[in-house]
């Protein structure tokens, strides 16, 4: 009976990672690096390679821990991934802080960067400084949803070096506030509510099959 059981909680396994979701980032991010610093008023170049897509959803700046990343705004959208590259045209008067990062795609296929810094244009420096959401919705931004579908079009003063808005990079999450892991190539899976009543479903019907099992 006991092989039995064994078999019973190996297909309940099964189940529980078929039902995992699968994610792809949509390319691998070569800069920015952690602890790159970029100048208000200036440019910020993002760079990849190994594409799996042909465009990147959007790109989100976001801002705060590396591991509880919110998001700021939506800076572009629909960046093709054929140049390798995008140009951001960092507004002048952008609050400088050091813990911002970009998200590239959407979920649950996202890349982010490390953490990097914008300072002010005479260098002025804002350490882990949270206005910058604050600011984005007074300049019109529309701020994003870190994992969410595309919601604006790319941001006046931005550039790509191809398609409608730019292009991206790659790292994984799946919903908003969910403590996203910031790298210069890795992510985080974070699984739905749903994903997690059917794991618990499946244990829970093994574990009883198994218990008739036993006796």
């Amino acid at each position: 009976m006991q092989i039995v059981s064994f078999a019973v909680l190996a297909f309940a396994a099964s189940i529980v990672s078929a039902q995992a979701p699968v994610s792809k980032p949509p390319v691998s991010i070569t800069s920015p690096l952690t602890g790159t610093t970029y100048t208000a008023g200036q440019k910020a170049i993002l760079s990849w390679v190994s594409p799996s897509v042909d465009a990147i959803p959007q790109i989100v700046l976001a801002q705060g821990q590396s591991t509880a990343l919110q998001p700021v705004t939506t800076i572009a959208t629909n960046v093709s991934t054929t140049g390798g590259s995008y140009t951001w045209d960092i507004p002048a008067d952008f609050p400088p802080a050091n813990n911002y990062a970009f998200e590239l795609g959407s979920s649950p296929n996202i890349a982010f960067t490390g953490l990097f810094e914008i300072k002010g244009p005479n260098g002025e420096t804002g350490g882990n400084n949270t206005n910058a959401a604050t600011y984005a919705a007074g300049a019109n931004a529309t701020p994003a949803a870190s994992g969410a579908p595309p919601a604006a079009s790319p941001a006046s003063g931005n550039s790509g070096s191809s398609g409608s808005g730019g292009s991206g990079s790659s790292i994984i999450a799946n919903t908003p506030n969910s403590g996203q892991m910031a790298g210069s190539n890795g992510g985080a899976v974070v699984k739905s509510d749903a994903t997690k009543v059917n794991v618990a479903g499946a244990l829970a019907v093994a574990a009883g099959i198994a218990s008739v099992f036993m006796f």
